[in-house]
């Protein structure tokens, strides 16, 4: 036994969609993904340009140090070796003159010329360059220290600077060493 029951009408309020009639987005959702969007932008780009500004400091520090690193273990070297240094003592030049056992080295000059620091084998040898155009070196001064009951040492100290014009580059060291000559 099953009743009747009758299904009243009922009436659906449906809530106004934000969609115009024709599918589209409202003017008020275009500016806020605008907005949304150009923040977002913004924030990505800021951090793109801090990673690039690191890079390039670290790059200028890494090509600074690679360099001042080997010019300090080429002076060393040839200071150790050397059978004379030949500087008036106590006395700051921009050559460092040794005197080396061998004949076909013998003398052997260390100097600044313009920002480059080269090394010269012999009175009439060729100059082979110690840095490179990346960097700048400056105020490169040899002082030998006489030692009356040893060998002779030599200080040596330089600036070295990145080469670039931009001041998220810039980077540079003052440097200074004491090697003493280990040759006889």
């Amino acid at each position: 036994m099953r009743k009747n029951r009758k299904i009243k009408n009922t009436t659906c309020y449906f809530l106004p969609t934000t969609y115009s009639s024709n599918g589209g987005f409202t003017i008020i959702e275009l500016l806020i993904f605008t907005v949304v969007f150009s923040i977002m932008s913004i924030a990505f780009l800021s951090a793109l340009v801090s990673g690039i500004q690191i890079q390039a400091k670290q790059l200028a520090a890494s090509e600074v140090n690679q360099q001042s690193q080997f010019l300090l273990d080429t002076i060393q070297y040839y200071v150790q070796g050397a059978s004379l240094v030949e500087l008036p003592s106590d006395t700051a030049t921009t050559t460092l003159k040794l005197r080396m056992s061998s004949s076909s080295t013998d003398p052997l000059y260390i100097y600044l010329s313009g920002n480059s620091v080269y090394l010269k084998q012999t009175d009439s040898g060729a100059e082979e360059a110690l840095t490179s155009s990346k960097v700048n070196v400056s105020n490169l001064t040899f002082t030998k220290r006489a030692n009356s009951l040893g060998h002779d040492s030599v200080n040596v100290l330089f600036t070295i600077a990145y080469n670039t014009s931009g001041a998220t580059q810039s980077f540079f060291q003052n440097l200074q060493l004491s090697v003493a000559r280990v040759g006889a």
